[in-house]
């Protein structure tokens, strides 16, 4: 719950948090078909259940601090615990060029709707 707070507090997005309540939901019945599949009890669910939710504690903290960090102390940060400066610099890099990289992808795809016209070929990024 104080994982949740902290995720609400820092502004995550909520398409995120329901994409993370949704594997967490499938990660669940994945884990109980399992401990059926295994010959297991309740018990062996009870266990893999508590390493879930320890996990999922993790990724909520993780997603907090990537939403709400600047750039700039993220690569201070990384500076601090002897990471390489270009490791850092290519991380800070991508940290603000992917944001920008998304949505130009996006303008281009809405370009092609606006126009009745979808890029030819198969290609997964169509």
């Amino acid at each position: 719950l104080t994982m949740l707070v902290l995720a609400a507090v820092s502004r995550v997005s909520g398409l995120i948090i329901a994409l993370m309540a949704f594997s967490t939901f499938c990660n669940l019945i994945y884990l109980v078909v399992l401990a059926l599949v295994i010959g297991g009890d309740l018990e062996a669910f009870a266990s893999m259940l508590t390493l879930t939710f320890k996990l999922l504690a993790v990724a909520l903290v993780s997603v907090a601090v990537f939403a709400s960090l600047d750039p700039e102390k993220f690569s201070d940060a990384l500076l601090s615990l002897k990471v390489p400066g270009q490791v850092c610099f290519g991380i800070s890099y991508g940290y603000r060029m992917i944001p920008i990289l998304v949505e130009q992808y996006q303008q281009i795809i809405s370009s092609f709707r606006l126009r009745g016209r979808m890029p030819t070929g198969g290609r997964w990024l169509r």
